[in-house]
């Protein structure tokens, strides 16, 4: 998206950059590391760094960037992301709405996309020279590697909720909006696939409302969200998991009814028999499910690990045994509160490390990684992180 002519107000985001201290064995990644460089790309400044687990994180910030970041990030490569920017007004309804790509040591100025104001946007990325980015207000862009394209109209059209995306490489992209009917309570998804080309006709399902997906290829998505009952004239809603085959969604599998992942869960596969979808609330606490392949195991981190009480807002898996969540704290409109703080996850081969983010004064956003030994973690707002 585009650059903003509108003066940016003092806040800029915060990277993460993972870098295994005696993890897990580098596998081989999803996406091939491919450098790719940007023109307009500014030095960044390194503050400190964190220790989660066997992991050293260094923070850093970017100067001249600014803006308030909605909260998506993806990263097809190590030295590739693009990221949502949020340059003028504030979220989920921005006058102005800009993306931003990483080369891998710095960050280019966004670019303006005034089609996407006053509307939430999401992005995904395949490789370095392809991502797409959706609106709500029913419309997308292309990025080449270059540069991105003007904007063209999602079938989807405009919705009240947020269109989500997914992109397993350049020919194939699953984009679907679940919402809630203002009329009868129950859930709808509109979805639709690009081929590289075009998209195709819009599907919708009844009764399910998935809420985000992951595509390892054009024959397997996975959604999670909710579906909705009406008996009796009372509603119920239970949290699923539905795989798509290639043609069309299959029959949704349940997570448990204790479950608090559903309606604005997050999920991340990294193979057809590999997937974790995470979510919860303050209620709850940082919550996150397995798909086996078969069906779900609903877990609950220990908090005793160092996880935070307020809920998962993201997740990456680059493999079946490593994923990376993050939380924002109990704080609210981005401000995280000093006794619970947001929260960087480590999940290795079957357990939680979890390093509380105390100082921030903004919350974490979301998480990307292309390899097992290397993730970005986006943040909200200009800030240092101390030594934990």
């Amino acid at each position: 998206m585009a650059k903003g002519t509108v003066p940016l107000i003092g806040s800029a985001f915060l990277i993460l950059a993972l870098a295994a201290c005696g993890g897990p064995t580098r596998q081989s990644e999803r996406h091939a590391p491919t450098t790719s460089t940007s023109t307009s790309a500014q030095p960044t400044s390194t503050s400190t760094t964190l220790i989660s687990g066997a992991f050293s994180w260094s923070s850093h910030q970017s100067p001249g960037l600014g803006g308030e970041f909605a909260g998506e990030l993806s990263c097809p490569a190590v030295k590739f992301c693009a990221a949502v920017a949020v340059l003028s007004g504030s979220y989920p309804q921005p006058a102005e709405v800009g993306l931003a790509e990483f080369n891998g040591s710095a960050w280019s100025k966004p670019t303006a996309e005034p089609s996407f104001s006053q509307s939430d946007v999401t992005v995904s990325c395949s490789e370095p020279t392809f991502c797409l980015a959706a609106s709500s207000n029913g419309l997308y862009v292309i990025w080449d590697g270059a540069s991105w394209s003007a904007p063209g109209a999602l079938p989807l059209g405009k919705t009240s909720e947020p269109s989500q995306v997914s992109c397993a490489n350049s020919t194939f992209c699953m984009a679907d909006n679940g919402e809630l009917s203002g009329t009868t309570g129950l859930a709808q998804t509109l979805y639709a696939t690009w081929n590289g080309t075009r998209w195709s006709a819009v599907t919708s399902l009844e009764d399910l409302d998935i809420a985000s997906v992951s595509c390892l290829n054009q024959n397997f998505c996975m959604g999670v969200g909710e579906t909705t009952i009406s008996s009796g004239g009372n509603l119920s809603a239970n949290d699923i998991g539905v795989a798509w085959n290639g043609s069309s969604w299959g029959e949704p599998v349940e997570m448990s009814e204790s479950s608090a992942i559903g309606a604005s869960g997050r999920i991340s596969c990294a193979n057809a028999g590999f997937c974790m979808a995470v979510g919860g609330f303050h209620a709850t606490g940082d919550e996150f499910t397995i798909w086996n392949g078969t069906d779900w195991s609903p877990q609950t981190p220990d908090t005793a690990t160092g996880l935070s009480p307020t809920g998962f807002v993201a997740v990456s898996c680059p493999s079946p045994s490593l994923c990376v969540a993050v939380d924002g704290g109990s704080g609210v409109n981005g401000q995280p509160s000093t006794d619970e703080p947001p929260t960087v996850g480590v999940w290795n081969a079957g357990s939680w490390t979890g390093t509380h983010q105390q100082g921030l004064t903004n919350a974490l956003d979301d998480v990307s990684c292309p390899s097992v030994d290397y993730c970005v973690i986006l943040a909200t707002g200009d800030y240092l992180i101390s030594t934990s």
